[in-house]
C-alpha cells in the first residue's frame, strides 16, 4: 500500500460568491489520504475547516472572528496506476525512452471527484 501513499493532498477552498461585493471565504476541506480512496466511487463527508498550515498563503483567509462550520459531500475514486498494472508489467522496453514512458504510466493515477452537496 505504500505505492498508494502519493504524499499529495487536495484542498477545496469554499467561497460565498457575491456579484456586488468581494466573495467571502467560507473555509476549506481536505481530501482524505489516497490510501482511503478506492477505484470504486465512495462518498466522503469533508468537514469545513479554517485555513491551516498547509493552506495557500492568503491573508484574506485569516479571520480569527470567523466561525468555520459545515461540510462538503463528495464522491471519490482513485485508480492507480491509471492503466492496467498487469498489462504494463509485461511490456518489454528496448530503449531508455520506452522505459521512461512505461515508468510514467506505472506512476500515474486517475482521481475522479464529484461534488454532491455542501452545507454550512
Amino acid at each position: 500500500l505504500d505505492s498508494m501513499n502519493v504524499r499529495q493532498t487536495l484542498c477545496f477552498e469554499l467561497y460565498d460568491v457575491d456579484r456586488a461585493s468581494l466573495s467571502d471565504f467560507l473555509g476549506e476541506c481536505w481530501l482524505p489520504n489516497f490510501t482511503e480512496i478506492t477505484a470504486e466511487p465512495k462518498v466522503f463527508i469533508l468537514e469545513v475547516q479554517p485555513p491551516g498550515d498547509g493552506s495557500r498563503p492568503d491573508t484574506s483567509h485569516k479571520d480569527p472572528t470567523k466561525s468555520y462550520t459545515g461540510w462538503l459531500s463528495v464522491s471519490l475514486a482513485w485508480k492507480y496506476p491509471e492503466e492496467g498494472y498487469e498489462e504494463l508489467q509485461n511490456v518489454n522496453c528496448t530503449t531508455l525512452e520506452e522505459r521512461a514512458a512505461l515508468e510514467e504510466k506505472l506512476h500515474t493515477g486517475l482521481l475522479s471527484v464529484k461534488i454532491l452537496k455542501a452545507e454550512g
